[in-house]
């Protein structure tokens, strides 16, 4: 009987480990403030929290565009500002496409978050990407901070890190929709993968079933 219950343990362990091992992680969304704004014709959100969001607003004078996805292990997107050469002066329109997205995770998670921007060398206002945890930056950046922004128009970034199950982030994606600007994209991918189970755990699980073999042979 003893060993009975031992068995029907080991199996229960072995089981709950397996599932666990072989879930997913999944990204839960809190908070979904994505948009694009034209100083002219207004702000655009998504028609739904966390939907897939595709939006254009223009006139003569600028161009605000965004389109972004978020499944249970990723995000993407890509936003763009323009302004003609009438828009700079004396009109002063402003356009700006915002990728902001607060989030928490069900498991520990690893991830990567790579991108680029895309904007001329001479503007001062840039785009920029940030990434924080419980308030605090974990990636904060903006064109002029990435190598080759001098003379680059388009520029890389990358980060990696591992998210944790108790805290909160948020990812903020921007173009500078100051006049001067001029045309600025981000553009980026954020992907996770839950992190494996430590070998110890499956160690454990064959011990258990070790024991039940050795209490069996000494039962027989």
């Amino acid at each position: 009987m003893k060993t009975c219950k031992i068995t029907t343990i080991a199996i229960s362990l072995l089981i709950l480990v397996n599932i666990s091992h072989n879930a997913h992680s999944s990204i839960l969304y809190v908070s979904d403030d994505r948009s694009i704004t034209h100083t002219a014709n207004g702000i655009f959100t998504p028609d739904t929290p966390f939907a897939d969001f595709n939006a254009t607003t223009s006139d003569q004078f600028g161009l605000a565009n965004q389109v972004s996805s978020l499944t249970s292990s990723s995000m993407s997107g890509m936003g763009t500002n323009m302004l003609t050469d009438e828009g700079w002066f004396p009109q002063l329109i402003s356009t700006e496409s915002r990728f902001s997205v607060t989030f928490t995770v069900d498991r520990v998670t690893d991830f990567s978050l790579n991108g680029f921007f895309d904007t001329p060398w001479l503007s001062s206002e840039q785009p920029s990407v940030m990434l924080t945890e419980n308030g605090n930056d974990l990636v904060n950046l903006t064109a002029w901070d990435l190598p080759g922004a001098a003379w680059d128009r388009v520029v890389n970034f990358g980060y990696s890190g591992q998210f944790n199950t108790g805290n909160t982030y948020q990812l903020l994606l921007l173009t500078n929709g100051a006049p001067t600007g001029g045309n600025q994209t981000w553009d980026f991918n954020l992907n996770t993968t839950a992190v494996p189970l430590p070998a110890g755990v499956w160690l454990f699980g064959s011990g258990l079933f070790g024991l039940i073999g050795i209490a069996r042979h000494k039962k027989a």
